[in-house]
């Protein structure tokens, strides 16, 4: 984004996004789903008992027939309560329990029967192998109900078949006898796995359906920053008199937004409001102060015509309407163009650097961040006087740019080395850490004899 000092608001880039509400609609879908599965299984089932009591012509069993019809009305009741949104965790419930009953029954009407399906080919149906069916229902219950209801369908399988198939005392102990080791433990051993295999893949599907809730709301917090950058914009005078201005904002790598700002505000002449601040904190919580922090430098600057009584007016209205630990670090100096003279008060940024024939001088006159330091505890600021000669060169970065000895100290020899103020910024960008939100402000005097019109020029830049 490229600025030549114009201080127009365009619209905002981004439009706000609606959040989706996906966990409801990933539920329903499910239910959904599994219900129409499980409404599969039971029709099958109900065609396979159906049709095998037909061919062995056995009469009909209103037991078998009864339940086939129940289970087909609980299932279809399944399937309306998910699609309607609506809990069908009972009806769930009910129809695996039918369906248990009904596997039984037909166990029970087939057992010992066979059929003749061709020439020389019969199927005899025995007792003991129809009860691998048993599996079905306790998968389905696995998939609702975890490794609970697994278990209590496994228990009801194996008492709905012993009662079924056994009617006297001595069958019982018969059939629990043949029956324990080879079909009943593992029934029950399986839909103990099966129900702890599924409560596994459920826990994951819901960390990733929370991942994916996660990234459309990181998404959306994106978008909210990018368009309170947007709607915000410090005013940047690239026109001063004898001057040039090169300006350079760059927000930190894998953050919601930057509260680190410049501004160069006209307050009257040739004199203005030189700001270059940094809220504490990369959140949209940061991020919302920076232009109350403006708001509050803005008006402060064009009433109060001491560097230091504009910081603290500035530092009042921010420790009174931010929470305790939101303060801002901020340098505020007022520059009159005329005579090259900075007042300036420096509350908690790197020192400011002067690059002048005799050498660099640093600004370091002031007090703490704005807004850090309780009223009870808080000392007069102090400011300080500078004045550039033509040629010399005022360097203002935040943390991210000034705040290591060694960067600043580079950057100081390039302010000697590079005479190009966009190339210079440029530079000093490049020797940043991108984790940080920079924000950088070139201002070098100019003599009037090298400024074309006794005028000034200058670039803003945000990246």
């Amino acid at each position: 984004m490229s600025q030549e000092g114009d201080t127009s608001r365009p619209a905002p880039a981004h439009a706000p996004i609606q959040r989706p509400d996906t966990s409801a609609s990933s539920s329903s879908a499910a239910l959904t789903s599994l219900g129409i599965v499980a409404v599969g299984i039971r029709l099958t089932l109900v065609v396979i008992v159906a049709s095998t009591l037909l061919l062995l012509s056995t009469g009909i069993d209103w037991t078998a027939y009864g339940l086939a019809v129940l289970l087909i009305v609980l299932s279809g009741g399944v399937v309306i309560a998910s699609r309607r949104g609506q809990p069908s965790i009972w009806l769930q419930r009910g129809a695996i329990t039918v369906e248990v009953v009904l596997l039984c029954e037909w166990m029970r009407s087939v057992s010992g029967q066979v059929v003749t399906i061709g020439p020389g080919i019969e199927i005899s149906f025995d007792a003991k192998s129809l009860f691998l069916l048993a599996y079905v229902p306790v998968l389905v219950s696995a998939i609702i109900d975890g490794t609970a209801g697994a278990v209590l369908t496994a228990c009801l399988a194996v008492l709905a078949f012993v009662s079924r198939i056994a009617h006297t005392a001595a069958a019982i102990q018969a059939v629990l006898l043949d029956m324990a080791l080879s079909h009943f433990v593992p029934l029950l051993v399986v839909a103990a796995l099966m129900g702890y295999l599924v409560s596994i893949a459920d826990r994951e599907r819901r960390t990733r359906a929370q991942r994916d809730l996660e990234l459309v709301s990181f998404r959306h917090t994106l978008a909210l920053a990018a368009e309170m950058q947007e709607a915000i914009r410090p005013e940047i005078a690239t026109n001063m008199r004898d001057a040039q201005v090169v300006v350079r904002q760059s927000v930190a790598e894998q953050t919601v937004g930057g509260g680190d700002f410049c501004a160069i505000v006209p307050i009257g002449g040739d004199v203005y409001a030189v700001g270059v601040a940094d809220v504490a904190g990369k959140t949209l919580a940061g991020l919302a102060t920076m232009p109350l922090a403006y708001a509050a430098f803005w008006v402060a600057s064009h009433h109060h015509p001491a560097a230091e009584d504009c910081l603290a007016d500035i530092d009042r209205l921010l420790e009174s309407a931010t929470r305790p630990d939101v303060f801002v670090a901020i340098f505020v100096g007022r520059y009159d163009a005329a005579t090259g003279e900075m007042t300036y008060c420096n509350a908690g940024q790197p020192d400011g650097l002067l690059v002048a024939r005799s050498g660099v001088h640093r600004l370091s006159a002031g007090g703490p961040a704005a807004g850090a330091v309780p009223p009870e505890a808080r000392r007069p600021y102090e400011s300080a006087t500078v004045r550039l000669e033509p040629g010399d060169l005022l360097i203002l970065g935040t943390d991210g740019v000034l705040g290591n000895e060694e960067v600043a100290e580079r950057i100081a020899k390039l302010a000697t080395e590079i005479t190009d103020l966009g190339r210079l910024g440029d530079s000093v960008m490049g020797l940043c850490d991108p984790s940080d939100d920079r924000a950088l402000l070139l201002l070098r005097r100019k003599s009037p004899e090298g400024s074309a019109g006794g005028g000034g020029g200058g670039e803003a830049l945000e990246g």
